[in-house]
């Protein structure tokens, strides 16, 4: 648990720093590729490699075993299961209270379909709740635990971006909800890849809705 609040301390700083940065050196109004190019440098940077770093040197175990990354074709076969149903229940809601449109190709849906759910999944369902796992918690608990953090992540951006307002906090337990059923998936399949495509399915979705 010490690793994994330490890493989530200094996440959360490093990132308010990214955010602090894009704006001070008005990174906003450079062209899509290069705000991608800039976020997924940050992401790589400040997410996924202190992870590895962690993993390598304080846990001393296999990167790519310690954080679930093994068998692909079942985790995929699963998160794609669960994130369809995940939505589908979603959608019987939105049918009355969203609009739907076809999302615009660019550098956003690169990330939101690629990036986000890769890097994200890593960290929470990977990192965060195994390692709260093996200091002798539940399975529910580590979940929520991770699910809190995974909201804490998006808190800054939110800030930056002038949303961190109290209609928020809808979306706040959405995002929630979609970290304990993305974790329900990692376990059930005992891969992170479930996760990884309970994630991707769900900003599938997303990316439909106004």
């Amino acid at each position: 648990m010490r690793y994994v609040v330490a890493y989530f301390v200094i996440l959360i700083a490093a990132w308010v720093g990214a955010w602090w940065l894009f704006d001070a050196a008005d990174i906003g109004a450079l062209s899509a590729a290069m705000r991608f190019a800039y976020w997924t440098a940050a992401k790589l940077l400040i997410w996924i490699a202190p992870i590895v770093a962690i993993v390598t040197f304080a846990v001393r175990r296999p990167v790519i075993q310690y954080l679930g990354l093994v068998r692909l074709a079942r985790g995929v076969r699963v998160g794609l299961a669960v994130g369809a149903v995940f939505v589908a229940l979603g959608a019987m809601l939105d049918v009355f209270t969203r609009s739907y449109g076809w999302p615009s190709a660019g550098w956003g849906q690169v990330n939101a379909l690629v990036i986000a759910p890769l890097f994200e999944e890593v960290m929470f369902r990977g990192f965060a709740l195994r390692a709260v796992e093996e200091d002798g918690y539940g399975f529910w608990t580590a979940n929520l635990v991770a699910a809190v953090m995974f909201l804490g992540l998006h808190l800054p951006g939110w800030y930056f971006m002038g949303v961190l307002q109290p209609f928020q906090a809808v979306t706040g337990v959405s995002i929630v909800l979609i970290g304990l059923v993305a974790g329900y998936a990692k376990h059930r399949a005992d891969s992170t890849w479930a996760a990884i495509g309970v994630h991707f399915v769900n900003n599938v979705y997303s990316a439909f809705l106004r």
